[in-house]
């Protein structure tokens, strides 16, 4: 009987292998693309993939008496001579077919597999959004503060260091959700691309229209952050063509600069949605490890918590208060405008009763601003029908206080069942 920790260890060993495996190739491309081929740098290379064989070449001791049936596969490769960062492990996730894996013994394996890949998931997903604040906050303060050459070229090549950093996060999802594909998992983790990055900007106030627009996909759990700060484009996003379109600009033209709306929708990682079989206790204790910025994970409303981003959380909320806050308003402002109206007719109907006898002509006019209110009023009324409300509103002795007193009691316990929902 195999012990479950040395499993755990073998499977953790593997996956950390590969990620190192696909930072090696990168660095292998930079280099080769690389116009100032530096021998410092083919050196750095030359060390770190000698570590690499080395580290797999101890962990396939390790695989030889855990997956013995593998020996032949592994051979095979090993007569290919293939660079080591090519090399296949030959976890169960490498054989897409289940007759393959159960002629090699590896349906246990496979079984293990997906779970430790449901983790690496949530902790790409979890790194990435940190990394995607840390990108913001770089250019926020890059924009704000690092003016002089030095300063801008050093903020510069940090950016640039977190968006490499952010994209092998980015490739590690992408292998572990085809892992779970090739094991045949049900998944519903959808393809992560830089446009799901996107995400309102946490350290800047909320300007008009932001409103409008979602979170990508990767804040729902939710490309990134993009703004405009008194005419320059503050990309909060890990792009690498950011560009001070405003600093340009000026110089041409002493008009006032028109400020780009940025209209792209937040990503799914931001709002990621009930994607595991975590219930909400075992979410919120996940959630609550390490002192990282975090998510909890919940159906139907698509939102983050308070745990897992506070100021997300409560931006969302306020947003939401402003949108009912609206919305009540205008159905005030309509329902004075058609009781406005209504007045106003019958103060010209009695004017034109008044001088029916002695001013006929002073009467015509007074009816024709009576039907001119009444047809105002029609308008009105047509317009609290058409969004839905009763006509019971439109009565006199109708109570509007009362009226959004149980709306608002009703969304609160809509809002508290979702909540709720496991």
């Amino acid at each position: 009987m195999i012990p479950k920790s040395r499993i755990a260890h073998f499977k953790d060993e593997g996956l950390k292998i590969q990620d190192l495996q696909s930072r090696n190739k990168l660095r292998q491309l930079t280099l080769n693309t690389n116009d100032h081929d530096l021998a410092v740098k083919r050196k750095e290379i030359s060390l770190r993939t000698s570590k690499l064989a080395a580290r797999i070449e101890k962990w396939r001791k390790i695989q030889k008496k855990l997956m013995p049936r593998t020996g032949d596969k592994i051979a095979v490769q090993a007569i290919l001579s293939l660079p080591i960062q090519n090399e296949k492990l030959f976890l169960p996730s490498d054989f897409t077919s289940e007759v393959e894996r159960e002629a090699l013994s590896l349906t246990g394996f496979a079984a293990e597999e997906i779970r430790w890949r449901e983790g690496q998931v949530f902790d790409s997903l979890q790194l990435i959004q940190d990394i995607v604040k840390t990108i913001s906050a770089l250019h926020g303060r890059k924009i704000k503060n690092d003016q002089q050459q030095k300063q801008n070229t050093r903020a510069g090549d940090n950016i640039k260091e977190a968006i490499k950093l952010r994209d092998q996060h980015m490739e590690s999802y992408e292998r572990a959700r085809q892992a779970l594909s090739a094991l045949n998992a049900p998944s519903t983790y959808p393809l992560l691309t830089e446009a799901d990055l996107y995400m309102k900007p946490i350290l800047q106030k909320r300007r008009v229209g932001d409103s409008w627009h979602t979170d990508g996909a990767l804040w729902r759990i939710h490309g990134l952050i993009q703004s405009q700060d008194s005419g320059e484009k503050d990309q909060c996003s890990a792009t690498n063509d950011h560009k001070n379109k405003a600093t340009h600009t000026k110089a041409k033209s002493a008009q006032p600069q028109k400020k780009v709306v940025d209209e792209r929708p937040e990503g799914w990682l931001w709002h990621l949605g009930r994607l595991s079989k975590m219930s909400d206790t075992e979410i919120d204790e996940w959630s609550n490890e390490g002192e990282a910025l975090t998510f909890r994970v919940l159906n139907v409303l698509n939102l983050t918590t308070p745990q897992g981003d506070r100021v997300q959380w409560f931006r969302a909320e306020a947003e939401m208060q402003r949108w009912q806050e609206q919305g009540e308003q205008k159905l005030a402002e309509l329902l004075r405008t058609n009781h406005s109206f209504l007045k106003m007719e019958d103060t010209w109907t009695a004017l034109a009763l008044q001088n029916a006898q002695t001013k006929p002509e002073h009467s015509a006019y007074a009816k024709q601003k009576a039907v001119m209110y009444r047809k105002r009023a029609e308008m009105a009324q047509a317009l609290i029908l058409g969004v839905g409300y009763g006509g019971d509103l439109l009565a006199s002795d109708a109570s509007l206080v009362q009226r959004v007193q149980e709306e608002r009691d009703a969304e609160r316990k809509f809002l508290v069942e979702a909540l709720n929902i496991s």
